[in-house]
């Protein structure tokens, strides 16, 4: 099925008549999508029962930052600093720096909590985490997480940007450039 060929709304999803059911764990369900031109949202109601809603694909933001660990997690701790701090030091000064070249920012976390934790109620804090992550990062061009780790291992380090493979070079200019600044 292409979504681009089905018009906007939301639809109940049926094989062979049969509501489509999905017993897959929650952390392994569909959440969010940018398929072709068209966001796919999938809702499972308490029968497991899909049903999706489509519409027109646009970004709303430019760059989802995570910054790391946060609340309970304080994530690696020396004498002087937590890394929730840091990652969270870190984020909002990348958010201020971004939002001031006009960019427009989705965070995680913009205080010393856990986050928003989306998803359904059994999912686990990290994975609510995740599933915020990909539910915003669907509509995000560009989704990171910082963290400071501290594991006593060169080969790990540097850092890691994920974009939406669908964009041209030219649409990803600024985006180049700050990796190239970074380089």
């Amino acid at each position: 099925i292409n979504p681009e060929n089905i018009p906007n709304g939301t639809y109940k999803v049926y094989i062979n008549e049969e509501p489509l059911l999905n017993k897959m764990a929650m952390i392994e369900r569909l959440a969010r999508a940018k398929v072709g031109s068209k966001l796919v949202t999938f809702t499972y109601n308490e029968n497991d029962e899909v049903s999706i809603k489509i519409e027109d694909h646009a970004y709303q933001y430019d760059i989802l930052i995570n910054p790391g660990h946060g609340g309970w997690d304080s994530g690696a701790v020396n004498e002087y600093v937590a890394e929730k701090e840091m990652n969270l030091k870190v984020s909002m000064y990348e958010k201020c720096r971004y939002e001031a070249h006009g960019l427009s920012v989705y965070m995680t976390r913009t205080s010393d909590t856990y986050g928003a934790k989306m998803g359904p109620s059994g999912l686990t804090d990290l994975h609510k985490v995740a599933y915020e992550m990909g539910y915003y990062g669907a509509v995000s061009k560009i989704v990171y997480s910082n963290h400071h780790n501290s594991i006593g291992n060169n080969y790990f380090s540097g850092y890691e940007v994920l974009m939406a493979g669908s964009l041209t070079s030219n649409e990803l200019s600024n985006e180049l450039s700050i990796a190239n600044k970074w380089n």
